[in-house]
């Protein structure tokens, strides 16, 4: 289903969500690579720095468990 919703948006939200199934299915390297992108679709959306300091806290613990 997050592979359809990135075919209609490239909204970072879809992007944090692939990161955060990947996270719990133990792939930490794509959850990683799904936070960059979810990172670069945010620059172009208003409500992306609200949520920057979620989108960072989640980095670091996908690091952490990566370790």
């Amino acid at each position: 289903w997050i592979e359809k919703a990135l075919v209609l948006t490239k909204n970072f939200n879809v992007y944090l969500s692939k990161a955060r199934l990947y996270y719990k299915l133990g792939n930490h390297n794509d959850a990683l690579k799904a936070i960059e992108q979810c990172r670069e679709a945010g620059r172009n959306d208003s409500d992306y720095p609200n949520r920057i300091a979620e989108i960072d806290f989640f980095e670091r613990r996908i690091k952490s468990a990566a370790k």
